[in-house]
């Protein structure tokens, strides 16, 4: 994927159907990833551009925490609020990036800036397979990560459990409004992680995996739970698809203020 284009801001054009009073509508991508995922095989910005919003896609570190992301993509809320002339956006998160959101909005001040958050696929406690790739790393795990680093790091269960405990007790977090979509289908390149999970918190009575979160981890607390898990139709993608516009615009629209 080349090199890291942390940091950089992508605006989409201005629809000419544009819905007026409708929300500016902010994507952050998830680990490993950078803003293109929402345009490069994913028709996510065409589906929002036709239906008359206007999107801004972020680049934060794909190998940082949350901390670090979350300082970077508070500060780059600024400039796309600036720039489109409002006060508030709504943010729509892809696994990771939904973590970076939490902590951009309780810790770092964002909530001024964010009507809502929508995360899809977001491990908000962490996946057992960061634990793994800590602990004993094995082949099959670059499917799902490729290397270990920081981002690795923060997403083990016992480190998200910890930000959880910060963040959830924020005198700051009754302003960040989330809703969040969990999916439960996968196969193909995580097949093998998503058996794992299976046998480690994501089986089919607990609603789940997408091959590299289990669905209770799509659930962030205090949150709005939006679809359903193991058996419902519309969250059978796997993790790699629940950010893609075919897929999950009608209820991201369904779902903005």
């Amino acid at each position: 994927t080349g090199e890291s284009d942390a940091g950089n801001i992508y605006y989409g054009a201005i629809p000419p159907n544009l819905r007026p009073n409708s929300p500016v509508i902010v994507f952050i991508h998830g680990y490993s990833s950078r803003a293109s995922t929402w345009w490069d095989g994913n028709d996510m910005y065409a589906k929002a551009y036709n239906d008359g919003y206007r999107t801004a896609f972020v680049s934060v570190h794909p190998d940082k925490t949350m901390w670090v992301n979350g300082q970077l993509f508070r500060n780059m809320l600024n400039t796309i609020t600036s720039k489109y002339g409002v006060q508030r956006v709504v943010v729509v998160a892809h696994s990771k990036g939904g973590l970076d959101t939490d902590a951009a909005l309780v810790h770092y001040g964002g909530t001024a800036k964010v009507e809502r958050v929508i995360t899809l696929g977001s491990p908000h406690f962490g996946t057992p397979l960061a634990d793994l790739a800590q602990s004993g790393w094995v082949s099959w795990l670059s499917n799902v990560f490729g290397q270990v680093n920081d981002a690795t790091y923060c997403l083990q269960t016992g480190y998200a459990g910890y930000f959880r405990s910060q963040t959830d007790n924020h005198p700051n977090r009754p302003n960040a409004r989330f809703r969040t979509i969990g999916a439960w289908g996968y196969g193909g390149l995580l097949w093998i992680s998503g058996q794992y999970l299976n046998w480690n918190g994501g089986g089919r009575s607990n609603g789940g995996n997408d091959g590299v979160v289990t669905y209770p981890s799509t659930k962030r607390p205090n949150s709005m739970h939006l679809l359903g898990g193991y058996g419902t139709s519309a969250t059978n993608v796997d993790h790699l698809e629940v950010h893609k516009g075919k897929y999950m615009w009608t209820h991201i629209k369904n779902n903005l203020p």
